[in-house]
């Protein structure tokens, strides 16, 4: 209650009060009663029901409760059935919890979680809350009272709502509307509100999950589509694809690499797996410069292939679509298997026998001493060759190393480690939105950790704004962004209250 015991709450409000709110008419003097020099707590209500149509705040209307205000319209509206004349005072019981309830309503007005679109619909409601705290004495202590449980789910339901057109605030607005209508004295009244305002909610909760449901699986889908392309173009900068390969790699592999990173994400052996033979298919099918790589590619491409089409098994493509890219694969590697080499080995080799001619007495003498001391283990001849082949070999770019982070993933990674804890899906936060725009209510949907990124959607399920963790973080330190707190608007607004009358 409040974060206080029952007892305490009691005892706070009557000795503010000088009573207990709600507590039968007694006689005359400072609390309750009314008797000669007050009006009875009767009269009083009576008098707020007459007032509480007239309670709509429009939109755009300054934000405050005045309790000073209402006071007087109530003296007003009794004296209208007296001849005009006002006889008596407001009984100190009531006054008093006019004035309580004034401190309720402005920690309401006060709470930066609340748009002033839903603050204008509770404050409608300032009338009808005074006369329920009046009518029952366990009001303040009932935490299952339905006008402060209606307060609340108006709250809830209007989380994101910040324009009086929006559809969730002109339902909202037609329940207030109807509950200042129907309420006199029964609490019937505010289940009634109460159990409208559940069931609109609960088809605005449907509506929006299914929205949303739709809103997120098109920024996953877009975002796994960018991390296929981007480790494709890793592989494929600076390669040829022949026309053959070109369906393979660029259209049913990316598919097939889309539809695992949906399921299972990148952090697992298939993903690598995957990349290592969409790497190894695209090496094989470059042009070929030697003799030696013909002869490797004639030894290797029927496993290739094989491997390909083991893999592509899984593929959601057509069965038909997939043995036509192995087909056209292993075309492409027979065309490849059908060139003709230049020769620049045997020239080489040539250019040097004409070297060895012109020096043949030094050759030959170099070739009897190496011969003289050649190893006798042919492990040992068999390192000592290993440099000069390396030597040889032409200048390649290192391997990627699929199983590691690159640097942007690792930086991506950093910044969503610097988020607060409270920023996790379905939270709902206060979203900075440019110097010269009001911020948003939204709620967050998604975390892109490979993106480092944050996507919002509104009270209605759709996508609204894609914030970079990073920015986010660096927002809420310096408080242009922030969670929004779910609590029972009521209990915080009492807690306040109870706070503000501590002596």
């Amino acid at each position: 209650m409040a974060g206080m015991p029952v007892n305490e709450v009691r005892d706070s409000i009557r000795n503010f009060v000088g009573g207990v709110p709600g507590e039968a008419d007694g006689e005359a003097g400072g609390g309750g009663g009314g008797g000669g020099v007050y009006y009875t707590n009767s009269e009083v209500v009576t008098a707020l029901s007459e007032l509480q149509n007239q309670a709509p705040v429009s939109p755009g209307t300054r934000l405050e409760f005045n309790a000073g205000a209402i006071k007087k319209a109530v003296l007003s509206k009794i004296g209208e059935k007296e001849g005009g004349a006002v006889t008596k005072a407001v009984n100190q019981v009531s006054e008093k919890t006019i004035d309580f309830i004034k401190l309720i309503f402005d920690a309401i007005i006060d709470e930066k979680s609340i748009t002033d679109a839903i603050k204008a619909l509770l404050l409608s409601l300032q009338i009808p809350v005074i006369k329920a705290a009046m009518l029952d004495p366990e009001f303040f202590v009932d935490d299952m009272h339905p006008a402060r449980q209606l307060l609340d789910k108006i709250a809830e339901a209007g989380v994101g709502v910040s324009e009086h057109t929006d559809p969730v605030y002109i339902d909202i607005q037609k329940i207030v509307t109807k509950l200042l209508k129907d309420y006199s004295e029964d609490v019937v009244a505010f289940k009634v509100a109460l159990d409208e305002l559940k069931e609109l909610t609960e088809r605005i909760y449907q509506e929006a999950r299914e929205k949303e449901q739709v809103s997120q699986k098109e920024v996953k889908h877009t975002h796994a589509r960018n991390v296929v392309l981007r480790e494709i173009r890793k592989i494929t900068i600076g390669k040829e694809l022949p026309q053959g390969v070109r369906v393979l790699v660029l259209k049913v592999w990316p598919s097939l690499m889309f539809n695992h990173y949906l399921k299972h994400g990148k952090a697992n052996d298939e993903w690598v797996e995957m990349l290592m033979i969409l790497d190894k298919i695209i090496d094989s099918v470059q042009p070929l410069h030697s003799h030696q790589e013909l002869e490797e590619l004639g030894l290797s491409y029927e496993d290739i292939v094989n491997v390909a089409r083991q893999k592509l098994s899984r593929c959601r493509k057509s069965p038909e679509l997939i043995e036509q890219v192995i087909n056209d694969l292993r075309i492409a590697y027979e065309d490849l298997l059908k060139t003709e080499i230049i020769q620049e080995e045997e020239e080489a080799a040539a250019a040097a026998v004409e070297e060895l001619e012109t020096e043949i007495p030094h050759a030959e003498a170099e070739v009897e001493t190496e011969a003289a001391e050649e190893p006798e283990e042919p492990v040992a001849a068999a390192e000592a060759a290993e440099p000069e082949a390396e030597i040889e070999k032409p200048a390649t770019k290192p391997k990627p190393d699929f199983t590691q982070m690159d640097e942007a993933e690792l930086e991506a990674r950093r910044k969503i480690e610097t988020l607060p804890s409270d920023v996790q899906p379905g939270a709902w936060f206060i979203v900075y939105n440019g110097e010269d725009k009001p911020v948003r209510r939204l709620k967050l949907a998604v975390i892109l950790v490979q993106d480092a990124s944050l996507v919002f959607v509104d009270h209605l399920g759709n996508v609204v704004i894609e914030k970079d963790a990073g920015d986010f973080s660096e927002e809420i330190e310096k408080g242009l962004s922030g969670v929004i707190m779910q609590h029972s608007v009521f209990d915080h607004a009492l807690k306040s209250a109870l706070e503000s009358i501590k002596v």
